[in-house]
C-alpha cells in the first residue's frame, strides 16, 4: 500500500518517535495502524500480519529500541520488534484480557511495562511483555484510563482511573486514592509529570 493522507479518519491513538526527531509518528484509527515519516505528512499502513483489532487505544514505542512498538487494543497487546512488519499477541497472565487502555514503558528499564484495563486493574511485565501479574491491591475501580511514572523514581506510579488519582511507591504493588483537592469521583483520562 503506498503513502496517502489520514485526513477525515477518527485517529484513536498516536506516538512520536522520540529517537528520530519526530520525523517518525505512528497512527491507529479503527482498524488499523499507520506509520509516517515524514512528520506526519504522509502514512502508510503497517497493519500487515495484525488480526482485526477494532479499536488501538494506545501506542508505546520502546525508548531504547525504536524497533519495538506496542499496541494496547481491545483485543489484547500487541507487539512488534522489526517497526511493524511484523506483530505478534502478549498473552501469558493476560489471555483472556479485553480492553486494554494504556500500556507505559519504564523510561530506564524498557523490560518493565505496565498496562491500565478496561475492567480488570493493571498489571506488570518485568520480560518486555512475555509475562504478565496483576498489581491492583488498593484499587477500587478496576477502569484504568491511564498510568505514568516518575522519572527519577520509577517505584513510583501514578494512575488515572474512573474514580481519580491513584498512586503507588512500591511499583504497583499497593495503591492509594489520591485525590485531596479534586472533586469525588473525578474521572482523570491522562496524567503527565513534569520531569
Amino acid at each position: 500500500m503506498g503513502r496517502f493522507s489520514l485526513k477525515n479518519l477518527n485517529i484513536t491513538a498516536m506516538a512520536v518517535d522520540s529517537s528520530s526527531g519526530g520525523s517518525y509518528i505512528y497512527g491507529a484509527t479503527y482498524g488499523d495502524i499507520y506509520m509516517s515519516t515524514d512528520e506526519g505528512k504522509t502514512w502508510k499502513s503497517i497493519k500487515n500480519n495484525l488480526p482485526s483489532i477494532w479499536k488501538v487505544n494506545c501506542i508505546a514505542i520502546d525508548p531504547e529500541n525504536n524497533k519495538t512498538i506496542y499496541l494496547a487494543a481491545f483485543i489484547g497487546l500487541y507487539k512488534s520488534s522489526d517497526g511493524g512488519k511484523n506483530w505478534f499477541k502478549l498473552s501469558k497472565g493476560i489471555e483472556n484480557l479485553l480492553g486494554i487502555d494504556v500500556i507505559l514503558i519504564d523510561p530506564h528499564d524498557s523490560k518493565l511495562l505496565f498496562i491500565g484495563t478496561y475492567d480488570n486493574g493493571a498489571f506488570i511485565s518485568y520480560d518486555g511483555g512475555a509475562t504478565w501479574q496483576q498489581i491492583s491491591n488498593g484499587f477500587y475501580t478496576s477502569r484504568i484510563f491511564s498510568l505514568s511514572v516518575d522519572p527519577l523514581n520509577n517505584k513510583i506510579l501514578y494512575a488515572g482511573t474512573n474514580m481519580g488519582i491513584y498512586t503507588s511507591v512500591n511499583q504497583g504493588k499497593e495503591w492509594k486514592l489520591a485525590t485531596l483537592g479534586l472533586p469525588f469521583a473525578l474521572s482523570v483520562n491522562s496524567i503527565t509529570i513534569d520531569p
